[in-house]
């Protein structure tokens, strides 16, 4: 499929899942630019895995006004991707490679917006395997 979709879907629909939990008086937009989404390919998967490397800039507008309340910063979030039985494991558990990345932007938008995200934090690979 188109690539350029399917990054822009996943950061949609992460920001839409983080904005749930904000509750402040001021609405808001967040502009969020991909600079960089590195995944893994099926092949280095299901050997050695790797690193989802994501890097976007985030600034915080005001919704009504267009005032930027937060200026443009950039975010590096990198996620694991196990490789090899681990990789198998999770797929077999249902945690997908787009459930993955989904959960952890998620997390990191809502971290970046000032959501407590304790309750939320993903569960390490350790735990699910």
């Amino acid at each position: 499929g188109n690539r350029l979709e399917q990054v822009g879907s996943l950061y949609e629909v992460a920001a839409a899942r983080a904005s749930t939990d904000l509750n402040g008086n001021v609405p808001i937009i967040a502009v969020i630019t991909v600079v960089r989404f590195h995944g893994v390919t099926e092949r280095t998967r299901f050997s050695v895995g790797g690193v989802y490397n994501m890097v976007f800039d985030l600034e915080v507008r005001h919704a009504e006004t267009g005032v930027v309340l937060e200026a443009n910063r950039r975010i590096h979030a990198d996620l694991p991707a196990p490789g090899g039985r681990a990789a198998v494991e999770l797929e077999r558990i249902g945690q997908t490679e787009r459930v993955r990345v989904l959960d952890y932007l998620t997390y990191v938008l809502g971290r970046e917006l000032g959501v407590d995200t304790t309750p939320g934090a993903p569960t390490p690979i350790e735990d699910l395997i």
